[in-house]
């Protein structure tokens, strides 16, 4: 998929406030450029979809049910937090994003 077809995508995607931003693209591209851990941890919970509320992470699961949950881990300050063994594949990103885009159109 080349930057005009995702430009497109991202053109149907909702933000929680509206549509979605410049900045919130651009680190989507990054993680689709670099998959990561920690590319996949700054994007996973942008919502995608307002109605009804679709993150990234809902999307993913939504296209690979078999995508592994964070594992939950307590930090030092006792508080639970969520470790991903792995980003999801740019492929199944892609898709992810095309269901968002258009499965609640």
């Amino acid at each position: 998929m080349n930057y005009r077809e995702l430009a497109c995508l991202f053109n149907l995607l909702e933000a929680t406030t509206g549509p979605f931003g410049e900045r919130g693209r651009q680190m989507v591209l990054t993680c689709l450029e670099t998959p990561t851990v920690e590319t996949w941890e700054d994007v996973q919970a942008f919502v995608l979809v307002r109605e009804p509320l679709i993150n990234f992470a809902d999307a993913v699961y939504a296209v690979d049910p078999t995508f592994q949950t964070p594992v939950p881990v307590r930090g030092p300050d006792g508080r639970r937090d969520y470790i991903w063994q792995r980003p999801p594949s740019r492929e199944t990103m892609i898709e992810a994003l095309k269901y968002a885009a258009f499965r609640w159109r």
